[in-house]
């Protein structure tokens, strides 16, 4: 059994605290969260590493901000080992992959090379989360938040959205914005419960 999500946020220096109360974690959790972020092209604002793309500066930042607060599993799609090794090589030029922790003992904010997991099919991807049970999950995929809505107590979605989601989860634009707790911008009616930004509807 994990010890309590107030534990788990009295561990956390303040900012980070913050950080993880605007983001709705709490309750039961382990000592420190467990969080899972799909990479697709929503949420890097452009093409994926296997696409030829690159992991910008913005998104390299957020992911680090989200490792200092516990364990983060990265999802990406890849459909062969080629498309793998570019994703390594992308998150290892933005400096998003290292060791979990520091030469001091204390957690880092970098994300081990073996929490990135690789699917084919979103099926695969959803198989994941469901199996590690995050306190968090991030997405762009409005189909893969419905398909988790009953397993994962907060949702995040990044990018575009068609406003599906009826309050079960948080729209953003991108992920600064999201780690920032700045409401989406010119969302409109019916995103996210109206486009408030906000916390889902109880």
């Amino acid at each position: 059994a994990g010890v309590s999500g107030g534990t788990a946020l009295a561990a956390l220096p303040a900012e980070q605290r913050a950080l993880a109360s605007r983001l709705g974690l709490g309750g039961d959790a382990a000592p420190r969260f467990r969080i899972t972020v799909s990479l697709d092209e929503a949420l890097l604002g452009a093409a994926t590493p296997e696409a030829g793309g690159d992991v910008g500066a913005e998104v390299a930042t957020g992911l680090r901000r989200l490792a200092g607060l516990g364990e983060v599993l990265l999802l990406a799609h890849a459909g062969s080992d080629a498309g793998e090794d570019a994703w390594r090589a992308a998150l290892s030029r933005a400096g998003v992959l290292g060791e979990a922790t520091a030469e001091d003992g204390t957690p880092s904010d970098a994300i081990p090379a073996h929490r990135v997991l690789f699917y084919e099919r979103p099926e695969g991807k959803q198989a994941f989360v469901r199996q590690v049970a995050p306190q968090l999950h991030v997405d762009g995929d409005e189909a893969t938040l419905d398909t988790l809505a009953r397993f994962v107590p907060n949702m995040l979605q990044v990018g575009p959205t068609g406003g599906r989601s009826a309050g079960r989860w948080r729209c953003f634009a991108s992920l600064g914005e999201a780690l920032s707790g700045e409401d989406r911008g010119g969302c409109g009616e019916g995103c996210c419960g109206g486009g408030d930004g906000g916390a889902p509807a109880s």
